[in-house]
């Protein structure tokens, strides 16, 4: 049990203990500061204003100085050192004044028991004792200097020893009667201490017994909250608080509402009145993650009742987030499904309009090749054998690129790391001929990073994309090509490969990657090209695109990775 303190123990000592607190006292002493402070500055205001007296406008404002040191001293918490310090400017600035004006018969002199009641809450005896006699020092001097003409008599002639016993025994009295207040607050706030040690050695033994039912809440692997009447969260286990990204002192004297998305409000004020009348409930709901990501859950929640009245709800949460993400695999799989079965049925519609064109052509040759041969003219057979060739090759390369086609994603070579560079240099290697026949330059840009995949494939991607810019120049008398890396997409290097030609139509910008879209029917390929770049892009993880228009060239765009997916 703690012992009263002696009077060698400082004011600091008996402030923490009676008080507490050693912020508000804090708080106490910078509020009386500021008042003081504004009192000495009204004082120089009204000496120059009103009395017109420099001597006692300079003194007020010498005096503002120490009141800033005491704020020194409380920012320190030497609470006792900034009383002593306050106390006795303000007991030197009270005699200054009456020696100035009125003596000892001033009715400032008032201040004089005041200030020592405030001195007396933060000193120690020892200290107090000091305060006590230098009041009285600067009493004396009011009484007796008057008199013995220390200073200018300013009221009738009066016996000084009355006055001076007189404002002695006040002050005596006043100090005497604060430290017995004092001492019997701080004796109280002891016996108070022993009935409420008793009372914490009870509680104690409930802590224990709650401690250990929460270590059970806490350890449960399942979300597990408790309100109150008012549906605010009293109790929150870690399950519940990581699901969606707080520590559970974040959560408490929150709502459920404050984590519940828009969409699931309406469901969990219903649930709240269901259980108010002592149903149980289940629904799904949506909450809401700290980065703001919506987590889908199951919550069960029943009604607790305390005296027969209603006082929240034990509440249960199930993360669906894994069902969640099954049943929207489930669905993709679909989607994607439906998307290839479309694609299926415009690939065979296609496939057989551009397969009949070249059979047609063989057809009908061939009438006219028996034609020529009954009629010997071997000048028009050669013409007609050389027809159907050109439809039999026609037909042998579309066949070859369909195939190609139906095997990426599906027979593909080990992924490796790989310089961009390097699949730049292999492609431009393969289409050599055709940039030789139109004169085009190729600007490769430096410390291109490396990326990750199936390497004959990304040079196919690369070898496609110079071959097209090259083939639709136009009448370009400049033709170039540029090739490199501008910035990243999600952490994947964005390259490109941009061209001065003809360009593209933004209303072409998609079309141009379907199967067999052409813009010029008339030029050479069978349109299955940009279709297998696309293919090939999105098996890897990345996407193509392309910004252009017409007469100012275009610029594929397209993301690769830059290691193994994780």
């Amino acid at each position: 049990m703690n012992e009263p303190p002696s009077t060698q123990q400082t004011g600091e000592f008996l402030l923490s203990k009676l008080y507490g607190d050693a912020d508000i006292v804090a708080r106490i002493f910078r509020q009386f500061l500021l008042l003081v402070l504004i009192g000495l500055m009204a004082g120089v205001i009204i000496a120059l204003v009103t009395r017109s007296d420099p001597f006692f406008a300079l003194f007020m404002a010498f005096a503002i100085l120490p009141v800033l040191v005491s704020f020194r001293f409380v920012q320190k918490r030497k609470f006792e050192t900034a009383a002593v310090f306050l106390t006795v400017l303000l007991l030197v600035l009270n005699t200054v004044i009456s020696t100035r004006d009125g003596g000892i018969f001033r009715v400032n002199n008032l201040a004089f028991p005041a200030i020592l009641i405030i001195a007396s809450l933060a000193a120690s005896r020892r200290t107090l004792f000091f305060l006590l006699s230098f009041t009285i020092l600067c009493i004396a001097w009011l009484s007796f200097g008057e008199t013995l003409g220390w200073y200018p008599a300013t009221s009738p002639p009066r016996n000084p020893w009355d006055n001076f016993l007189s404002a002695c025994l006040i002050i005596v009295l006043t100090v005497v009667m604060v430290q017995h207040l004092i001492r019997g607050v701080f004796h109280s706030h002891l016996q108070l201490q022993r009935e409420i040690s008793e009372r914490r050695r009870l509680e104690r033994e409930l802590q224990e017994q709650r401690d250990f039912a929460l270590q059970i809440i806490n350890s449960l692997g399942q979300g597990l909250t408790v309100t109150n009447a008012e549906g605010v969260f009293e109790l929150v286990n870690p399950a519940y608080a990581h699901l969606i990204g707080y520590e559970p002192h974040e959560l408490i004297g929150k709502s459920p509402a404050q984590v519940t998305y828009p969409e699931s409000l309406r469901e969990l004020e219903r649930a709240h009145a269901q259980r108010r009348n002592g149903l149980i409930t289940t629904y799904e709901s949506l909450l809401r993650h700290k980065n703001g990501k919506g987590v889908p859950v199951l919550i069960t929640g029943a009604p607790r009742f305390k005296n027969g009245q209603f006082a929240g709800s034990i509440t249960s949460i199930t993360d669906l987030t894994a069902i969640k993400l099954v049943h929207e695999e489930r669905e993709r799989l679909i989607a994607e499904l439906s998307a290839k079965n479309a694609e299926l049925e415009q690939f065979t519609y296609t496939v057989s309009h551009d397969l009949k064109s070249p059979l047609v052509t063989i057809s009908g040759f061939l009438s006219y090749l028996e034609q020529d041969a009954f009629a010997g003219d071997t000048v028009r057979l050669k013409k007609d054998i050389q027809r159907i060739n050109e439809a039999v090759h026609k037909m042998q390369k579309l066949l070859n690129e369909l195939l190609e086609l139906s095997r990426i994603g599906r027979l593909v070579n080990p992924p490796e790391t790989i310089p961009f560079a390097e699949l730049v240099q292999e492609a431009i290697s393969l289409v050599q001929g055709r940039l030789d026949q139109r004169g085009v330059q190729i600007f490769l840009q430096p410390n291109l990073p490396a990326v990750f995949g199936d390497r004959p494939r990304l040079v196919e991607v690369l070898q496609n994309l110079i071959d097209n810019a090259a083939k639709y120049m136009g009448d370009q008398s400049q033709p170039r090509i540029e090739i490199g890396c501008a910035g990243e997409e999600n952490g994947s290097p964005i390259f490109y490969v941009r061209d001065n030609g003809i360009g593209i139509p933004p209303e072409h910008h998609e079309r141009i990657f379907g199967l067999f879209n052409k813009l010029n029917a008339q030029s050479e390929g069978t349109g299955i090209g940009l279709a297998l770049v696309k293919r090939i892009i999105e098996v890897h993880g990345g996407r193509i695109w392309v910004e252009s228009e017409a007469g100012k060239g275009s610029t594929f765009l397209f993301t690769l990775p830059p290691g193994p997916a994780a």
